[in-house]
């Protein structure tokens, strides 16, 4: 059984947007190609989740257009209120699509 590719990104966020030419380089020497978020906010300490309210009004603050929204998976926070963001930021025009179609 071969293993299916498109399973595999292509994708790299250096973290804490730290870089240099020689990340870069070798990024792009390896297949990938280095994608950059243009807002984060304080979302990752497990044990301090903001709360819902301040939540939504950091994001849809953050959002300007052509951003890059990073929101970290370990927030439940961020689970809650992605919906609302969501349909909030596409009642303001705003668009979704994949990194691929970037």
């Amino acid at each position: 059984m071969g293993i299916d590719e498109q399973c595999f990104t292509t994708f790299f966020r250096p973290p804490q947007r730290i870089f240099n030419e020689v990340v870069l380089k070798t990024a792009g020497n390896n297949g990938y190609r280095a994608v950059l978020w243009s807002f984060a906010y304080r979302d990752w300490l497990i044990d301090d989740q903001p709360e819902e309210e301040f939540a939504k009004a950091t994001i849809l603050a953050g959002a300007l257009p052509g951003s890059v929204l990073l929101l970290h998976a370990v927030n439940q926070t961020n689970t809650e209120v992605l919906d609302d963001v969501i349909k909030e930021l596409k009642n303001r025009g705003y668009t979704f699509s994949s990194l691929n179609d970037l």
